[in-house]
């Protein structure tokens, strides 16, 4: 917050911002401002008398104040899209979160917070992408299980019938045998 006496922190927004613009203008063919040069336009268009340091501390204060209204206003982007949609989910809501984190480490030109929220995506990222390397190799292991049961199947059906062909013709042992066919139909 500007203290009363500061003349030029308590100008309307739009004076705040052709002052930026003066230091740091929107096109690169523009030629900045020096301190100097701010300072004699000053007296002109606002009647303000400042020197060079008080105008840097200045161009300090629009600088963050500058990026905190930039802050507000993507945080107030966000929360109207989160309003809007009660349809987004918990893992939505929390890469909303991540990139607003991202942002205002951006915003506020640090590089910690920023590489944090980055790091919290690619965590997510890599979760994500061992969640499907988990269900792949459950699906794999699935279908070997089937191909293995079908295989043993298959090599008990090769021996009952190897075993049907030596019994032939002996009653007591095809009666067995019929048993044992039956309790494993059921079985």
């Amino acid at each position: 917050m500007a203290r009363a006496d500061a003349v030029l922190k308590n100008l309307p927004r739009e004076a705040l911002d052709e002052l930026w613009e003066l230091k740091n203008p929107p096109d690169e063919e523009t030629k900045a401002l020096t301190l100097t040069a701010i300072s004699a336009w000053l007296p002109a268009r606002f009647n303000v008398e400042l020197g060079k340091s008080a105008l840097g501390e200045f161009y300090v204060w629009l600088d963050l104040q500058r990026r905190m209204w930039a802050r507000e206003n993507m945080t107030e982007q966000i929360k109207e899209i989160l309003a809007k949609d009660k349809t987004l989910s918990q893992e939505q809501l929390k890469a909303a979160g991540q990139r607003l984190f991202m942002a205002d480490g951006i915003l506020a030109k640090n590089v910690k917070t920023f590489v944090m929220a980055a790091d919290l995506e690619s965590a997510d990222y890599r979760a994500k992408q061992k969640d499907l390397e988990i269900a792949l190799r459950k699906e794999s292991n699935e279908l070997a299980r089937e191909k293995l049961t079908a295989a043993t199947r298959s090599s008990i059906e090769a021996g009952l019938d190897a075993l049907s062909q030596e019994i032939k013709g002996n009653a007591k042992a095809e009666a067995i045998f019929s048993q044992l066919q039956e309790a494993l139909r059921k079985g």
